[in-house]
């Protein structure tokens, strides 16, 4: 427990951290993909040992270190080449794109992805804006689309509360 704090006065922020954290977890989730997924044929233990060491030199938090280890066991070529990969450029946007979709209450920034993927910022801000027109153009129907569910469960969610009011109401009237 934090000095002199109550557990009410440490819980929400604790919570929106948690929180936080894991739609990071989540979003990521989504890049993680199986038939993409680079062997490490032609890389030495060495160059991936130094890029581990430059990546925990820096600051970082535990989430983003574990998604940068993450990408490295999936995509280890892309992640140690100097020069931004199709494949990287591609899932740098993409996770951008996603994380500014409304879907998630904390937004990835830049800093985040450079964290994330171990590039500067200017580098990740490049890629988004040299790709960003494309991956809006795939991303645009389904997130769309998931707006469009995401509306009809709230309508639906609604419908079964006023349906349940009403119940309530005429179950008191019986009542009496």
């Amino acid at each position: 427990m934090v000095a002199g704090a109550k557990c009410s006065d440490v819980s929400p922020k604790i919570e929106s951290r948690i929180l936080e954290q894991v739609e990071k977890l989540c979003l990521f989730e989504l890049l993680f993909i199986e038939e993409f997924r680079e062997n490490v044929e032609g890389l030495s233990a060495k160059q991936l040992l130094e890029l581990i060491n430059d990546f925990l030199s820096g600051e970082h938090g535990e989430v983003e270190a574990y998604l940068f280890l993450k990408l490295l066991a999936y995509y280890p070529k892309s992640m140690a080449n100097y020069q931004l990969t199709p494949l990287m450029q591609t899932l740098i946007t993409s996770a951008y794109y996603i994380g500014q979709s409304g879907f998630y209450t904390s937004k990835l920034s830049m800093e985040d992805l450079a964290k994330i993927f171990h590039r500067s910022k200017k580098t990740i801000y490049d890629c988004i804006k040299k790709h960003q027109k494309a991956i809006e153009e795939n991303f645009k129907p389904v997130m769309e689309e998931e707006k469009l569910r995401m509306k009809a469960r709230e309508i639906a969610l609604r419908e079964l509360v006023e349906e349940e009011k009403l119940r309530l109401k005429q179950e008191e009237k019986g009542n009496k």
